[in-house]
């Protein structure tokens, strides 16, 4: 999928930004959210991804690739009970925030179902909102992004959810689950052990939130709430327990279900943090006899199929979701997980795998994901020219990345380099060079492709028209994964030498330094492919290449502290990583820079730097500093 790319084709210009956000899983803890208990989703590898810009009309044109047709929809238009009102409702929580105000233009792919239960409308608002947070230049926070999109279930769409899939799809990471508790909106992290595989597999049975039943669920609970005076039906006192033998029959069972889901999902955070595969699946069916009986939000066909999961070698399997269709997830040991899923779908072939089995993650040498917490998390970001400017040179940016000297012949290119690129100056060449910054090759990747743009850029030959198009091309590519993962790094790389054009002889505006330091910021702090470096396929280094651009950005006394704060943030995050990796190929150096150079500015006050050191060391990585 690639949303830039999409939104060019359907509007006829580049977006003014793109944004994503997962679709999710929850392992356990199902209606505890909204009765003040625990819960632990997870991301899947599947997400929607948007690409937007602003028009100078009183509308919203939505495209997603999902339909045929545009669909034209005027500001403030209420629900109208179609897949739109999501996006529609994400806009009109915007407006009332201030961050984004007239129309847009809005496209949309995705890989995550709709109805089944893994959070594709969570996903929907909240890529929406990060993208018009950032268009708005608002310093926010994931978990404040999970409040605003709840509220636009709540309020726009009429569904009374809780907050867990707007927590999730914002917080979570993928191959990690997410313990959040509730009540105060508290979270860990927590890995997923790599011997146990969960199966994310549709039913068949589609379901809607707004329907009614998951509201009928949501009425019940609160009348049990209020009959008990709480308002936390996971939460209740021994008098309070004593008292639910006085409640109808279906409000007894709403708040027994809620109350023991929630002692089943702190018992199995427990189970997973200590490895305790049996004791987790255990609690998952546990759960989804609960969820079947007391609940009542299972069907027939779900039932059967959790059983059969089970016949066949799940350990564990449930019901997920809000009810009344869509997945269960079963839970498999790692090392016969694909030939059982396959038994089971062999036997409902109205079943699907929604993914493949997400856990234990493919390891790719030094491959690690690291959670986000910042405003930053989650962000996939780029900062285009919007539909409503004009282009310098009247023409679009160039599109797709393909090796433009791919074919040449290679001592011709080697000689060229050897001769400095004396004879590739113009800005057909800078074009040329960084269409091969993510070729598989790292001959034409590093050597021809960065050192050429490097080469062309220094000599001032390349005009503001081209840098500026080559901005658009590599911001958007920071966003962009592909399977050999030299792509987004390489762009990285090559943006930090056209930003460095800038602090050398300016040309762009503020808000281009803006745009640029948000996306340089979420690319480097959401970096989580830490191969550096072989001698097979050379360099990646995307944590050292994204810090590149900041130190550039740092050492351009037009930044603003603003943009610095963003960009030490990010710093923050790869340096505070807990994943277990360890540096070795130059990154630490890399990333002290821009912080060295944000000192020399002296764009934060001492005590500014006093905290953040303080942050740095709690909690010490070693038990005693000495024993480093």
């Amino acid at each position: 999928m690639n949303p830039v790319n999409g939104f060019k084709e359907t509007f006829g210009c580049p977006p003014l930004i793109a944004a994503s956000a997962p679709g999710r899983v929850n392992l356990i803890g199902e209606h505890t959210d909204y009765n003040g208990g625990a819960v632990l989703p997870a991301a899947l590898e599947r997400r929607i991804q948007i690409a937007m810009a602003k028009n100078d009309a009183p509308t919203v044109v939505i495209k997603s690739t999902r339909f045929d047709k545009k669909i034209e929809r005027p500001i403030g238009d209420p629900k109208r009970g179609d897949w739109t009102d999501y996006a529609m409702g994400a806009l009109w929580k915007a407006g009332e925030l201030g961050w984004l105000q007239g129309g847009v233009f809005l496209h949309i792919e995705s890989d995550v179902p709709d109805g089944a239960g893994v959070s594709s409308s969570a996903a929907l608002i909240t890529a929406i909102l990060r993208a018009a947070a950032i268009i708005g230049q608002v310093a926010t926070t994931a978990v404040d992004i999970a409040k605003y999109a709840r509220v636009v279930e709540n309020d726009y769409i009429g569904m009374p959810c809780g907050i867990m899939d707007q927590m999730a799809v914002g917080l979570a990471d993928h191959g990690k689950a997410l313990a959040l508790d509730t009540s105060d909106l508290s979270y860990d992290v927590i890995d997923i052990p790599q011997t146990w595989t969960f199966a994310v597999i549709h039913s068949g049975v589609r379901r809607e939130l707004a329907d009614g039943r998951y509201k009928a669920r949501f009425e019940e609970c609160q009348q049990a709430a209020d009959a008990l005076k709480t308002t936390k039906l996971c939460r209740l006192d021994q008098a309070q327990v004593v008292a639910m033998a006085d409640l109808p029959e279906n409000l007894r069972k709403r708040t027994r279900h809620v109350m023991t889901e929630h002692k089943r999902t702190v018992a199995a955070t427990a189970a997973m943090q200590a490895g305790e595969l049996a004791k987790f699946a255990r609690l998952m069916n546990e759960s989804h006899q609960s969820y079947s009986e007391d609940f009542e939000a299972s069907t027939p066909i779900i039932d059967d199929l959790v059983q059969d999961a089970i016949d066949n070698g799940a350990l564990g399997a449930r019901l997920t979701g809000g009810g009344f269709g869509g997945c269960i997830v079963a839970l498999y040991q790692a090392d016969d997980a694909e030939d059982r899923i396959q038994d089971l779908l062999n036997r409902h072939p109205n079943a699907w795998r929604v993914s493949s089995p997400l856990w234990p993650l493919p390891r790719h040498g030094e491959i690690n994901a690291c959670m986000k917490h910042a405003y930053l998390s989650g962000l996939a970001l780029n900062f285009l020219i919007g539909c409503t400017s004009t282009l310098a040179n009247g023409q679009a940016p160039a599109e797709d990345f393909g090796c433009a000297l791919a074919t040449a012949d290679s001592e011709m290119l080697a000689q060229s380099r050897e001769d400095g690129f004396a004879s590739q100056q113009s800005d057909a060449d800078a074009r040329d060079f960084a269409s091969c910054l993510g070729h598989p090759d790292p001959f034409l990747r590093d050597k021809i492709g960065y050192e050429g743009l490097t080469a062309t850029l220094r000599a001032g030959s390349v005009s503001e028209a081209t840098r500026r198009d080559l901005i658009v091309d590599l911001s958007g590519n920071l966003s962009t994964k592909d399977d050999d993962g030299f792509l987004a790094p390489f762009s990285a790389l090559g943006l930090s030498e056209l930003v460095r054009t800038d602090r050398v002889e300016p040309f762009l505006t503020p808000d281009e330094r803006v745009n640029i330091a948000n996306i340089t910021a979420t690319y480097l702090a959401s970096v989580s492919d830490y191969r550096a470096f072989s001698d097979q396929e050379g360099w990646r280094h995307g944590v050292a290449h994204g810090a590149d651009v900041a130190m550039q950005l740092t050492l351009n006394p037009n930044v603003e502290t603003g943009s610095l704060e963003g960009l030490k943030q990010a710093v923050t995050e790869q340096i505070t990583n807990r994943s277990g990796y360890a540096f070795r190929h130059g990154e630490p150096e890399r990333l002290a820079r821009p912080i060295f150079f944000m000192a020399t500015r002296e764009a934060f006050e001492a005590e500014v730097w006093t905290t953040w050191f303080e942050h740095l060391a709690d909690p010490a990585p070693l038990a005693n500093w000495g024993d480093a």
